[in-house]
């Protein structure tokens, strides 16, 4: 299972393997199966720490079945946390009324596509969607000069995650900026916190990243 592979990786970081993690999880389960950029083991490696305190974290990768009812509850985490800040853009940045931002929620919430995603999968595409969300605040309230910095931000690190934010990105920031030199300086922050990451890694750990 995907989530248990990605969230086991996590440990790989808690035991101090920053610098050769790729390589560290290659030696962890015999198989190059980091695939995701380091953001997505760094969520899991945060939410895991009570384990590694506690002294529960797993010895050998797959051990103890337990522990996946543990990890399929960030990505629900974050979900109920994404309905919260859909129905804040609801009201605050689209001016729905109470019940119009209730009924909102709930749809949201109960999407099958994304109930299924969530509830049967705990697919953690979820950190990207939040991450955009958060961005989308920001986007649409545009009254204060930091909100257009934020929308950026939010959405350099949800690229972090899975790469499709680059499209909702540049759509959104077409739709309001029309100087060239001003989409080209905002690509440009976008990519600075996934440039970051991925210049580390193929410094440190090129082989196996």
């Amino acid at each position: 299972m995907d989530i248990r592979i990605t969230a086991e990786h996590s440990f790989v970081l808690l035991q101090g393997n920053i610098k050769n993690f790729y390589s560290a999880c290659y030696e962890w389960n015999g198989a190059y199966a980091a695939n995701y950029m380091p953001s997505t083991y760094i969520v899991f490696a945060l939410w895991n720490l009570p384990l590694k305190i506690l002294g529960k974290a797993p010895d050998v990768w797959g051990s103890s079945m337990y522990l996946i009812f543990w990890y399929k509850l960030l990505p629900i985490c974050i979900y109920m946390i994404s309905g919260y800040v859909f129905g804040k853009i609801c009201k605050d940045e689209l001016g729905f009324s109470v019940r119009k931002t209730r009924i909102s929620i709930y749809i949201f919430y109960t999407t099958p596509i994304a109930f299924f995603s969530q509830f049967i999968f705990c697919q953690y595409d979820i950190f990207t969607v939040f991450c955009m969300l958060l961005g989308l605040k920001f986007y649409l309230r545009n009254s204060k000069k930091y909100d257009r910095f934020f929308f950026i931000l939010f959405f350099s690190i949800a690229t972090t995650f899975k790469y499709y934010a680059i499209l909702i990105f540049l759509v959104l920031l077409l739709l309001r900026v029309k100087s060239v030199l001003k989409l080209l300086y905002s690509c440009f922050l976008l990519i600075i916190p996934y440039g970051i990451e991925y210049v580390f890694f193929m410094i440190s750990d090129e082989e196996a990243f």
